[in-house]
């Protein structure tokens, strides 16, 4: 134990709590000696005992140093694994600070709060915490803490693979960190993750230019933090010059990283190994020997954290493709496949009964006589549609999560949703029904959270290996939709096992036809491919909607149901000639979503405060 470690009898002396008087005082005491607790398994007796003894306290002290230990506790338990657990202390603190009215203490309280949401897999909650923090590091005009949130705010953007949204942020926290002359770590590692996402949107001028700026900065590394700062940059360096087949700088850059990982970590070190083996797979002359690399550094990385695998399988795939051999490529594409199975999915459905729970434990709180039998086993209760809404809240924003790499405003789901339920109206379908079906069509491309983010991002033609793949996202839907345990949402789970069904039976993935397919499939699959073609995608610009309308017209009993796209043509100018903007009025239900709107309005500041950043100066 190091001088500055507490013993745990040394730390018990401030616990518990025993009058008001002598309250503040020990809080003040622990929240210095919780700083200087150790984040390792000996720390844990000191947290944990820390984390009972304010479980204790009720609501009151409303303080500061409360508001900080349990930040401390939120943060040990981030950072030994049980990040989970630190969801309730950091959530606490939260609230703490706001009643305080402190935005510094906010903005910490929420970093923190949203670090642990991003651990957990919840990357809507983790952007619209880290919104919020945002919002209050600027209310407090506090530059060092606008950086970290907004670097934090970048990596979940960049976790949840939407790179063209975590630029900006980066960009923006370099040019904070350099105007408040912020230490070089903070900078360094910023522009090296503008680099890492350059390389997956594959603009790769401004990439390099963000990674030799990135070097620059770290010239000297001088602790293990910059060194391994300064191994990322070198490794994403040397990554994109091998695709603008600059293979012999490459290899050097490959050797500096390596170089630097020494000492750093040991996620620098496996970067490091993995880009050796990279740039020796684009050799002809070393390919096994790369590939074999590849190999050793997946196998280590198997030992590691969720995030270390996913890079290390995304890159043994990108090795084997490089090395002409795609049969290999895709027995590791099929590992990403599960691996958010079990990892992405499985957090969601966590988060989700979660949810679950706390909407159970404000129904018992609010005791409305009406929904007594709503009270225990929520999750398998016939619940109003009011009560259902409330359930799928998890569910929902994930699924515009998962949708936000064909559809950047988010909206797609609720369009499909509102147009859905709207043709069900005119089939006659009854309210409650048609209500259901709009809920339920959100969901409908929920199992794309398993689909490795390398297809979802392809600008180009899937191979038949990869089409293979994205199919199951309809399967995986199914699955995902009925481990959430809501009985009412059986609807949601036949609209995503078949919307990508067709009425003369070539569709997938059962190759169902005719009235075979669940009539709330049919009803989604009409607006889901009308909502696709008059809107722009990665692959196409957006269709007039009268092109679109003969589009549909055209494949009247070929791809949908001949009855319902009679009255689908009908139905889309009726709703225009009514509401005018059909997106403005389909999309209205989106604009309610924090997740949406907040994440909307991050872009537009962030692209009025940057103006004309130049991540090479």
């Amino acid at each position: 134990m190091s001088p500055t470690e507490p013993s745990i009898a040394a730390f018990a002396s401030l616990l518990p709590f025993p009058d008001a008087a002598d309250m503040e005082d020990r809080l003040v005491r622990l929240a210095t000696t919780l700083r200087d607790a150790p984040l390792t398994r000996e720390g844990k007796p000191l947290f944990e005992m820390a984390a009972d003894a304010l479980a204790s306290l009720g609501e009151e002290p409303v303080s500061a140093d409360r508001a900080m230990c349990l930040m401390l506790v939120a943060r040990y338990r981030y950072f030994s694994g049980n990040a989970f657990a630190g969801l309730d202390p950091a959530a606490e603190a939260v609230a703490l600070a706001e009643r305080l009215g402190d935005p510094v203490l906010r903005a910490k309280a929420m970093k923190i709060h949203g670090i642990v949401y991003l651990e957990t897999g919840n990357y809507p909650g983790a952007v619209s915490t880290l919104t919020g923090a945002l919002s209050a590091a600027r209310a407090a005009d506090n530059p060092l803490q606008e950086v970290e949130i907004l670097s934090n705010l970048g990596v979940a953007h960049q976790v949840a693979g939407h790179f063209e949204a975590a630029v900006p942020c980066y960009e923006r926290a370099v040019e904070v960190a350099e105007t408040a002359g912020a230490p070089p770590l903070g900078r360094a590692a910023a522009l090296s993750n503008i680099a890492l996402a350059c390389l997956h949107l594959r603009d790769f001028p401004r990439g390099l230019a963000a990674a030799e700026h990135s070097i620059e900065v770290l010239q000297t590394p001088s602790d293990p933090y910059e060194r391994a700062a300064r191994t990322l940059a070198e490794c994403y360096y040397a990554r994109l010059l091998l695709e603008v087949r600059n293979l012999p700088l490459a290899r050097e850059r490959a050797k500096l990283a390596r170089l630097h990982s020494r000492g750093s970590s040991e996620l620098a070190e496996l970067f490091a190994d993995m880009t050796q083996g990279l740039v020796e797979v684009y050799d002809s002359a070393s390919r096994d020997i790369g590939l074999s690399r590849l190999q050793q550094a997946l196998h280590r990385s198997r030992k590691g954290s969720t995030s270390a695998l996913r890079e290390a399988l995304a890159t043994i795939v990108r090795g084997y493709e490089a090395a002409g051999q795609p049969n290999s490529a895709l027995v590791y594409l099929h590992e990403v496949v599960q691996l958010n199975r079990d990892s992405r999915v499985r957090n969601v459905l966590q988060h989700h009964h979660l949810h679950l729970a706390k909407v159970g434990r404000n129904l018992d709180q609010q005791a409305q006589a009406a929904l007594v039998e709503q009270q225990k086993e929520l999750r398998f209760k016939r619940l109003s549609m009011d009560v259902l809404r409330e359930c799928m809240q998890v569910l929902e924003k994930n699924t515009v999560a998962a949708e936000l790499h064909d559809d950047e405003t988010g909206e797609h789901c609720y369009r499909v949703g509102a147009l859905a339920k709207e043709l069900a109206l005119k089939k006659g379908m009854d309210a409650e029904m048609c209500t259901l079906i709009d809920l339920s069509a959100r969901l409908h491309d929920i199992g794309k959270l398993r689909v490795p983010d390398s297809i979802l991002l392809k600008p180009g033609r899937f191979t038949p290996e990869e089409r293979s793949i994205m199919e199951k996202h309809c399967e995986h839907g199914w699955e995902l939709i009925g481990e959430g345990g809501l009985a009412q949402l059986f609807v949601a789970q036949e609209i995503a096992l078949n919307h990508h069904e067709r009425w003369d039976g070539n569709g997938y993935p059962n190759r169902r036809h005719g009235n075979m397919i669940p009539l709330a499939a049919r009803v989604t699959a009409l607006a889901d491919v009308f909502d696709a073609l008059t809107h722009r995608r990665c692959y196409k610009e957006a269709w007039s909607i009268e092109d679109s309308l003969h589009e549909i017209a055209s494949l009247r009993g070929k791809h949908f149901d001949p009855e319902l796209t009679d009255l689908f043509l009908e139905l889309v100018p009726q709703l225009r000639a009514k509401h005018g903007d059909l997106d403005a009025y389909l999309g209205v239900e989106a604009r309610k979503n924090d997740f949406i709107t907040d994440r909307d309005r991050v872009a537009r500041e962030l692209k009025t405060d940057l103006g004309t950043f130049d991540v090479r100066r």
